[in-house]
């Protein structure tokens, strides 16, 4: 038996493969930058070291179709990125596509049989690792504030993912019982029940399969074990943080997805833009999620249907090619798992998977060649990662500029730069609007950074398109009304007021906003100030859109009075106990719009009201007493906050 240090030298890229692997289990992932520059650096130096151990990266060619295949995806994606909404998510959607192309071809190379099982050993090391690791977090619930939130150690919210590393190693543990006692206690332990499912069907199918009785009776018996704590926790209403199967929230980002499909079937959004789809689609606040909770949905919504063929076709090439071994069930099971979680959006679990297709990988041609396509592939990879801890090492150190320069396509150092351009720096501005508009451009977090830096023809398009893709942000919608009165947009404020209805007022209300047409005449200074105390002030929901109604409407009285009729309707509908408005919007219709009968009616209406009904007139026929248009306006305008 051949002693550690020689297995290393002999498999050095497996062994750097690894290091990263065990590594990344404590860095977290989920959009992480410093997650795909350590991923960058990892593959660099396991085509490094190979290269400096042969003299020539020395690798085999892929199968033809496979590696024309891998390209055009590649480059789809490039092109895709081009026109995303988010080209800046895109790049790095697309760097990852690039790693998990370079892993294939990397394991690809080196597969055999005697690698295939040193490959396998090392990762049931790995499922020891992290098993027994998620058992320290469990017991010292305080060190795994030391992890990022999302990890796959810990159930920060929801399930522990550790489960999805472990559905990968079940397989290839089945035969070893100790390992499996460890790994079934610690699968119960993520309380992730779609992952109990699974694995229970793949140990029954395993069962009804084999021909091994001890192989059998152990699926049995950890398939027993999972079926009774899912029963137990079912039926005895054991607390866990996982919502009702009905209450879920993938059933949101399903539809969601469906949603964004529907709008761009052919080429999606952009490779890594669903959490902008989802955060545009929200039937709630608060409902969009970074992930689809299903990798098919998500390439879809990302790459359209030409993305997602490209894929399938991808993947049943891949598995034409494979040798059926353990470790392609661990494989096979994480794909499944995937069509409803998110397991594949860890760069550890992508980049796995990968791995083990290029390790299980069958070869007929076993003559060595420089693949023009890895070269390139690492050069874009290189660049990447140059351009990142470049980046990361100036915002260590504070120079947010520089860091901004380097990686203008990062969110966070983007957001830096932009709120610490000081006033009138015209130059800084100039230039990050323009890298704004071209790597962000519907990217809400960074558009409204940006409005502070822009002028305002900018802010105001920023303003828009944000809003288009976070419409729930209810205090930057007042706040995007408040800049459009101050600049007298009176083309744009109505449009902004529809929208900002439209997360707050009642459903019945909203179909009226949106029927009428208002020409807003420019606004002198104190309307101004009228018009944007109520969208800031204390009131509740009603106070503040039936006193914004009114005064707009009252600015609107000469030119158009049947369109103040319609604002000032919706103000007594909003505050029915407040008898100003019932008065106003009857005295509009007997001076203004000579309209007897609807004052009347509104009289009615008014005296109703158990709190509005004694303060208005007790004689409707004597219409003639009825104040002009305009009389309660100083009481409305004072009308208190809370």
């Amino acid at each position: 038996m051949k002693k550690i240090p020689e297995l290393v030298k002999e498999h050095t890229e497996l062994f750097v493969f690894f290091f990263f692997l065990i590594t990344s289990l404590f860095l977290g992932d989920g959009k992480q930058p410093f997650v795909d520059m350590w991923w960058a650096l990892g593959i660099l130096t396991m085509y490094g070291v190979r290269y400096y151990q042969r003299g020539k990266l020395d690798l085999r060619p892929l199968p033809r179709s496979i590696g024309l295949v891998w390209t055009a995806l590649i480059v789809y994606y490039i092109i895709l990125t081009l026109f995303s909404d988010s080209a800046g998510y895109s790049i790095t959607a697309t760097v990852r596509l690039i790693e998990a192309y370079l892993v294939y071809v990397m394991f690809s190379a080196i597969s055999s049989e005697r690698t295939t099982n040193l490959f396998t050993k090392w990762l049931l090391f790995v499922g020891v690792v992290a098993t027994l690791a998620s058992f320290v977090f469990l017991l010292a619930p305080s060190w795994a504030s030391f992890l990022p939130p999302m990890n796959l150690l810990y159930a920060t919210y929801g399930h522990n993912h550790l489960a999805d590393l472990l559905l990968f190693v079940f397989p290839i543990a089945i035969g070893n019982t100790g390992l499996l006692v460890l790994f079934t206690i610690g699968m119960l332990l993520t309380f992730a029940r779609g992952a109990w499912i699974l694995l229970v069907f793949y140990l029954l199918f395993l069962v009804w399969r084999s021909k091994n009785v001890a192989v059998r009776r152990v699926g049995l018996l950890v398939a027993a074990a999972i079926i009774a704590t899912l029963l137990l926790v079912a039926l005895r209403g054991i607390p866990t943080q996982k919502p009702s199967l009905l209450a879920d929230g993938r059933w949101e980002y399903w539809r969601q997805a469906i949603e964004a499909i529907k709008e761009r079937p052919l080429f999606g959004s952009g490779p890594g833009t669903f959490y902008l789809q989802s955060k545009r689609l929200q039937s709630a606040p608060s409902s969009y999620s970074w992930f689809a909770h299903s990798f098919p949905l998500e390439v879809a919504v990302e790459s359209g249907l030409v993305g997602f063929s490209l894929f399938s076709v991808l993947l049943y090439l891949v598995f034409r090619r494979v040798n059926t071994n353990p470790l392609l069930w661990g494989t096979v099971l994480v794909l499944m798992y995937s069509f409803y979680e998110f397991t594949l959006d860890y760069t550890i679990m992508w980049l796995l998977v990968w791995v083990a297709l290029g390790a299980l990988t069958k070869h007929h041609i076993q003559r060595s060649t420089h693949s023009k396509p890895v070269i390139a592939a690492l050069v874009v990879l290189a660049l990447f990662y140059v351009s990142s801890i470049g980046s990361l090492a100036a915002s260590v150190f504070g120079n947010k500029t520089l860091a901004f320069f380097l990686a203008p396509y990062n969110t966070n150092t983007t957001k830096e730069f932009l709120e610490n351009i000081r006033e009138g720096d015209v130059v800084k501005s100039d230039t990050a609007l323009r890298v704004v508009r071209a790597l962000h451009k519907s990217n809400p977090e960074v558009l409204f950074a940006a409005i502070k830096a822009g002028r305002d023809n900018f802010s105001g398009w920023a303003y828009k398109q944000a809003l288009l893709y976070d419409p729930g942000n209810i205090d930057k919608y007042k706040t995007y009304i408040r800049f459009l009165i101050q600049q007298n947009d009176t083309r744009n404020i109505w449009g902004a007021v529809v929208g900002l209805g439209k997360q707050e007022l009642p459903t019945y209300i909203v179909p009226g906003l949106q029927r009428m047409t208002l020409t807003i005449k420019p606004l002198s200074a104190v309307q101004k100030e009228e018009l944007t105390e109520p969208l800031f002030g204390a009131y509740g929901l009603g106070d503040r859109y039936s006193k914004f109604f009114y005064l707009l409407g009252i600015s609107l009285i000469d030119d158009n009075p049947k369109v103040t009729e319609e604002l000032w309707k919706l103000s007594r509908d909003l505050a029915p106990g407040w008898a100003h408005y019932h008065l106003e919007l009857a005295g509009l219709y007997y001076w203004k719009l000579h309209d007897a009968t609807a004052a009347a009616d509104s009289l009615k209406v008014c005296r109703r009201n158990v709190y509005a009904g004694r303060y208005c007139v007790e004689n409707v026929d004597n219409l003639v007493l009825l104040p002009r248009p305009g009389t309660f306006k100083d009481k409305i305008v004072a009308i208190p906050r809370y």
